[in-house]
């Protein structure tokens, strides 16, 4: 409010509904004074603010006024039987009021209890507790003042009681937060395509024009040019993007896994109740949350769910075949969400998850052929498929290659046909996210809502002798699109070219939805480029399961480390680095082995791994702890020079090798603190599930 004093006064008593806030002394001058009304001060219907002269004596001159109060979001009502507790988390700037709209079936008692607790950790001890007895059946308002947290997160608890040993429950009408600083709270999408690669993408330089509606969104966009991701395949990426921490932080330790007769792989992976997920904050902060997930593997991954709402499985439960789910499903499913509730005033945060790019490729009509002709006559080499559960360089899948086999039992696929399909499924994919950010403008919603678009992972196609695959840790499989959008279009057109990394993700949602804390985790907040600054260089830290691959990008230099100590005999033989060292060390059994010298086909080496396991298992585990025993391979990359990765220059530069492994193992010994972690439930998946996962190229025990 604007004040000045006219004549003498000694000062000017502020009060508010009857409670004295201060004493202003004021000059002659007309000046602006702004000062806060605690939001327990706050009647529920009309609020009166009275100045008046300490003296008695002048006249206060006043401008216009302005009040603004705390605002207030609705947790969802519900009935609380006797005996019964109900828990939730509030992240609070400051304090604020708890606004309960209450009947009592029976006299009773009701407690309110307030504990603190750092994001990831147990609640501390009460820090305030508000106990009521309520005698009445009608309807009573219940009001509570809240502490501040900090930045901690305050944990709520409603106990009832009634009195006499009676069952009658308690009805929570409504439960209101009013805050004295509110948070920003836009509308939050984050959309993320399963497997779509960096790299084939015409917005990010790609020949072939597969991002056309993307590249125009963009315009709208802060685009970060040099994203990847922290782990090369679905479940550890999306765990480390909802957590905010590594991958290995969300895995068990292998003495765990032993415990549990847990098989090493894709079942080891989890979000243990004791991890904050990104849903939950935002939940805590007054977000209602909602995922749509059409992965069938990561609605099965235990405790992703923590946090949302609603987790919505339908698409993830009918065959990527089917035209009218995936995408088609998921993203109006998740545009639906966005649309205010009349029954719950909070703020929506949406996570979509799209599975349509991910193989086997089937691109429908129009999309399918649109680049047939640009590939007939172009492949004169085909490449092997083999048949087998385990990770095999030098080979198609086939899974992948069961839609592009010429005839039953065929051996061979082309690449540049397989190639041609994943793209017309980024070109269907685009075109329909194209439309569906038309749906946004029209029910306009679009300029309000900060928009994420991303992607867990890329594909190889056929570098590196890993064929459409992804599971390594080559830029192939880990450079993924990273688009945000800001309300209002804010920097648009914009590009971030410093390397950033998924698990950024978590601090950086946070923050656009108005958490200014820091988030201990393992990444950082990306908005100070988001609204026009420089970031720091940090490390940017990928890890894969196969070959125990680890990379470390830092600047324009990328180190990538694989370790024989996680992948199968098959794996470890067709990875041309290790098929060489086995040869150099082994010369004579290699020989007796495989009939001669490197390079030795895949399929030969399948065949004779698959006839060691029948027919002398003994030898094949010797086989394999030899080859466990070798150190990493390194391979050195000169991003700037060498983007495609098709030049290892480590043996030029030891010095800068020595540098980045250094670097990587620190990154690595981050996620350690956090991976003594308790278990929280076992997977169990039905035949059909099981058999979907197959066909998607995840294979089981």
């Amino acid at each position: 409010m604007e004040l000045a004093r006219t004549g003498k006064t000694d000062g000017v008593r502020l009060s508010f509904n009857g409670v004295e806030l201060d004493v202003l002394q004021l000059g002659d001058a007309l000046a602006e004074y702004s000062f806060p009304i605690p939001a327990a001060l706050w009647s529920r219907t009309s609020n009166e603010l009275r100045l008046e002269t300490v003296s008695g004596k002048g006249v206060v001159l006043m401008g216009p006024l302005t009040i603004t109060p705390g605002e207030a979001y609705d947790r969802r009502a519900q009935t609380l039987d006797p005996g019964v507790t109900v828990t939730w988390e509030l992240l609070l700037r400051d304090g604020g009021l708890l606004d309960l709209d209450v009947t009592a079936r029976a006299a009773g008692t009701l407690t309110v209890d307030f504990r603190l607790g750092a994001p990831g950790t147990a609640p501390g001890a009460a820090v305030q507790t508000d106990v009521f007895s309520l005698t009445t059946s009608e309807r009573f308002p219940v009001r509570v003042p809240l502490p501040a947290p900090g930045r901690d997160l305050l944990h709520v608890t409603l106990a009832w009681q009634a009195d006499s040993g009676q069952d009658a429950a308690l009805e929570l009408h409504a439960v209101r937060v009013f805050e004295d600083t509110p948070f920003e709270r836009p509308p939050v999408l984050f959309v993320s395509v399963d497997t779509l690669a960096a790299q084939n993408m015409s917005l990010y330089g790609y020949d072939r024009e597969t991002t056309p509606r993307l590249a125009a969104f963009a315009e709208d966009c802060v685009t970060f040019t040099a994203a990847r991701a922290n782990a090369p395949w679905t479940v550890p990426s999306y765990t480390s993007q909802l957590t905010g921490l590594y991958p290995a932080a969300n895995r068990l330790t292998a003495e765990r896994r032993k415990e549990l007769g847990v098989p090493m792989g894709v079942l080891d992976y989890r979000v243990p109740q004791s991890r904050t997920t990104l849903a939950e904050q935002l939940q805590a902060m007054g977000y209602r949350t909602a995922a749509f997930v059409d992965n069938p593997w990561l609605g099965n991954v235990p405790g992703v769910r923590q946090g949302f709402d609603v987790f919505d499985t339908t698409a993830a439960k009918v065959e990527l075949q089917n035209p009218e789910m995936g995408m088609r499903y998921v993203l109006p499913a998740g545009r639906s969400f966005l649309e205010p509730q009349s029954a719950d005033s909070r703020p929506p945060f949406a996570f979509i998850q799209i599975l349509d790019v991910h193989g086997p490729y089937m691109p429908h009509p129009p999309f399918e052929g649109r680049f047939a002709t640009e590939v007939e006559g172009s492949d004169p080499d085909p490449l092997p498929v083999v048949e087998t559960p385990h990770a095999i360089f030098g080979t198609v899948p086939s899974y992948i290659a069961s839609q592009r086999l010429s005839s039953e039992g065929a051996s061979e696929v082309s690449g540049a046909a397989l190639r041609a399909d994943y793209d017309e499924k980024v070109l269907e994919l685009d075109a329909f996210f194209g439309e569906f950010i038309d749906e946004l403008h029209r029910s306009g919603l679009y300029d309000q809502t900060v928009i994420v678009f991303s992607a867990d992972h890329g594909e190889s196609m056929e570098d590196h002798d890993f064929y459409f695959r992804h599971g390594l840790a080559y830029d192939s499989a880990i450079h993924v699109p990273l688009m945000v959008k800001l309300p209002g279009q804010q920097h648009g057109g914009s590009a971030v070219t410093t390397p950033v990394q998924l698990v950024d993700l978590y601090s950086t949602i946070l923050e656009l939805a108005g958490q200014d804390a820091a988030w201990p985790g393992h990444g950082r907040s990306l908005v100070p480029a988001l609204r026009g600054g420089a970031l720091d260089l940090h490390p940017v830290y990928t890890q894969s399961n196969l070959l125990r691959q680890a990379s470390l990008v830092h600047g324009t230099w990328k180190l990538i480390a694989s370790a024989p100590r996680e992948a199968t005999l098959e794996a470890l033989l067709t990875f041309p680095p290790f098929q060489e060292r086995f040869y150099e060390r082994e010369r004579e059994v290699f020989v007796e082995l495989f009939n001669g010298p490197p390079p030795v086909e895949p399929s030969h080496i399948v065949a004779t791994c698959q006839a060691l396991e029948r027919e002398d298992p003994g030898m094949q585990w010797e086989l394999l702890q030899a080859l466990r025993t070798y150190e990493p391979h390194l391979e050195l990359y000169d991003l700037e020079a060498d983007p495609f990765e098709t030049h290892d220059v480590a043996s030029a530069h030891p010095e800068r090798v020595a540098k980045l492994r250094e670097l990587l193992t620190e990154e690595s010994a981050r996620a350690t603190p956090y991976r003594n972690f308790e278990e929280v439930g076992p997977i169990a998946l039905g035949d059909e599930m099981k058999a979907e996962l197959e066909a998607l190229g995840y294979v089981t025990d």
